[in-house]
Order: structure tokens, then sequence, then C-alpha cells
């Protein structure tokens, strides 16, 4: 024969209040998927100087230039009459290509 236990209103609230710390939980990792999603695509669409290059990966702009003409990174994109630019998702895809893996050198 079965054995039927009595929850309490007291039970219930335990459990409800389990269950709303799950959700809290999972709300926080879905908001932080979402940013990580976000900073990607910004990441992606990020076009940046000679100057910028060479700071985000802690070189000098004269070692920025040699690794454009070795052809370590791709050639700059020209974005206007006097203006060019790189495409940081690019320059990071050639140097993971490269075996130099992601992010700073």
């Amino acid at each position: 024969m079965a054995t039927v236990e009595l929850v309490t209103a007291k039970d219930l609230n335990g459990i409800q209040e389990a269950n709303q710390k799950i959700l809290d939980r999972l709300g926080f990792l879905e908001g932080l998927l979402q940013v990580s999603v976000s900073l990607a695509k910004e990441k992606q669409d990020r076009y940046m100087s000679a100057n910028s290059m060479a700071a985000y990966y802690d070189i000098g702009v004269s070692t920025w230039w040699e690794w454009v003409r070795d052809g370590k990174v791709p050639p700059a994109e020209k974005i206007g009459p006097n203006t060019s630019r790189w495409r940081l998702a690019d320059v990071e895809q050639a140097l993971q290509a490269r075996g130099q893996g992601e992010g700073k050198i």
C-alpha cells in the first residue's frame, strides 16, 4: 500500500523559494550569455587604427607595421580617402591561423 505524505504550507513555501532561486540563477546565466554574444558581435564589428591595434596587442606601432608588411596580419581596409582600419575579428582570425592563439600575444 502506498504511503501518502502531507505537505504543509511551510514545505510549499520552501519549495517555492528553492524554485525561485533556480529561476533567478537561470535568468542570471541567460543574461551572461546575452552579454557574451553582444560582446562577440561588437568585437567582430570593431575597426581599429594602427595605434589602437598596437596598444591592444601591447606592441609598438613600428612592430604592428612590421606585422602588416610581413603578412602576419591582413592588410587594412580603406574606409576613407586618408583612413585605413583593421577589423579586429579578421586580425585575431589571422593570428589564430598562424598559431599565435586568441587574444593578446
